[in-house]
């Protein structure tokens, strides 16, 4: 402790010794600026071995009684999650011409992730808009929810 007192002293008289042998002018604000961020080091340098006496901060930060995951939150957000996704899903259907399919993405309920379990399609109002009528919906669909989500297509199941 009483080093640390020494060294305050002895950053304040160097600057001072500093200040009256430098001239006036830019060079002198560079060196009281330097003068003043070495003595703000000096001055906090004992503050971490007062902290490590106080306490161990492993106990704090990693203690199993301070951290826990709040299931209700992430099955919300997995929640918005899967919401945000089906209506991307029928902007991707209706910029292919395919109106009124109604889309339900189910998350995988173990994991802590979004992960997709399997997406169920309504076609029963489903229309095709465009020139070719003729289309498979089913293949279609599947294909355009294949591509966006990364499932397998045995994943996504219709409904009529």
């Amino acid at each position: 402790m009483s080093s640390w007192v020494v060294s305050i002293v002895g950053i304040v008289l160097l600057g001072l010794v500093a200040d009256v042998v430098l001239p006036q002018g830019q060079t002198n604000k560079y060196i009281k600026s330097i003068f003043s961020i070495v003595t703000i080091f000096v001055v906090v340098s004992p503050l971490p071995k007062l902290f490590d006496n106080f306490a161990n901060t492993d106990e704090i930060v990693y203690s199993q009684e301070s951290v826990f995951v709040d299931y209700s939150f992430v099955d919300s957000i997995k929640g918005l999650k899967a919401q945000e996704k089906e209506s991307f899903l029928l902007d991707l259907f209706e910029l292919n011409d395919i109106y009124d399919a109604k889309v339900q993405i189910y998350a995988k309920s173990d994991s802590d992730i979004f992960v997709v379990d399997f997406v169920s399609i309504n076609i029963k109002n489903a229309v095709i808009q465009n020139k070719d009528k003729n289309i498979n919906i089913k293949e279609k669909l599947k294909q355009i929810v294949v591509d966006y989500l990364g499932v397998s297509d045995d994943k996504v199941i219709f409904y009529e």
